[in-house]
């Protein structure tokens, strides 16, 4: 995410009156690319994991794998998706990781 944007993002909800300070806190802190309940985020993703986090059907994320956009890897015969290929492709990064 561009800095700018980041900067809109901020000054919008530091400036909404109906953003409690809790919500401001964490929305700022996911804003920052970290969690707020301490949670761990999973290195692999399922097949439903993955089209929820990008906010696609499982057509759409064939698709993409098929085109080579984002690839699978396979764990027991179970497909599973890298978490830091899928943040990559939904940030629009062209080259993969690792």
């Amino acid at each position: 995410m561009k800095t700018i944007t980041r900067r809109i993002i901020r000054t919008a909800i530091e400036s909404d009156p109906d953003v409690t300070t809790s919500q401001a806190r964490d929305a700022l802190a996911l804003l920052e690319g970290k969690t707020t309940d301490g949670a761990i985020q999973p290195l692999l993703l399922t097949v439903p994991q993955t089209c929820t986090v990008l906010g696609i059907s499982r057509q759409s994320l064939w698709r993409l794998a098929h085109d080579g956009a984002l690839v699978p890897t396979k764990v027991r015969g179970s497909t599973r998706y890298r978490w830091a290929d899928v943040e990559s492709f939904a940030r629009g990064d062209t080259e993969r990781e690792g």
